[in-house]
């Protein structure tokens, strides 16, 4: 198993985990030591510590996901299938705009003007 899937796992499970401890948040709050900060976030709003937790949820998720896809266990998912902006593909492919610089033009964009 390369690291990658084995990373993309990990963050699947680490998001589950976040889930389901959201039945007994207050009690995972207190075993990882965050019961207070949570409580403050709670007196300013009380979903707040749960919107949190599904936030955190979410990222652990979205990069499990990516990691996967990376490592070929799905398929590719959009910005890796897309490879970036128009440009940096015109720049791969080789048919780049005039304005960009070659190793042939660069020195005469660096030297100092006479």
């Amino acid at each position: 198993m390369s690291l990658l899937r084995f990373g993309g796992w990990a963050n699947l499970a680490i998001a589950a985990g976040h889930l389901v401890a959201l039945g007994w948040a207050w009690t995972v709050f207190r075993w990882v030591d965050i019961e207070e900060p949570m409580h403050d976030l709670a007196d300013q709003n009380a979903a707040l510590p749960y919107l949190l937790t599904l936030f955190v949820a979410a990222f652990f998720l979205i990069f499990g996901l990516y990691a996967l896809s990376a490592a070929g266990d799905l398929r590719r998912l959009l910005p890796l299938e897309a490879g970036g902006s128009p440009r940096s593909q015109r720049l791969r492919r080789g048919d780049a705009c005039e304005r960009t610089l070659t190793p042939r033009t660069w020195w005469t964009h660096t030297a100092p003007l006479p």
